[in-house]
């Protein structure tokens, strides 16, 4: 964990499905970008939740407010 910058990250390699995780962040519709990692990880900035699921090569990143 990062407290330097106000950023917590938490890290949940193969915590829930993929395919449940893209359905989730496809409902809100904002979906950010693609990359090639594995793992999960939930950042914290100034109250906004940033999820990120990434499994099978494919990164799928959403911000929550």
């Amino acid at each position: 964990m990062n407290e330097s910058d106000g950023l917590f990250e938490l890290l949940y390699p193969d915590l829930i499905p993929f395919d449940v995780a893209r359905k989730v962040l496809e409902c809100y519709g904002i979906i950010m970008a693609v990359n090639y990692k594995h793992t999960m990880s939930i950042k914290i900035i100034n109250s906004h939740v940033q999820l990120s699921y990434v499994q099978l090569g494919i990164f799928v990143s959403a911000q929550l407010f």
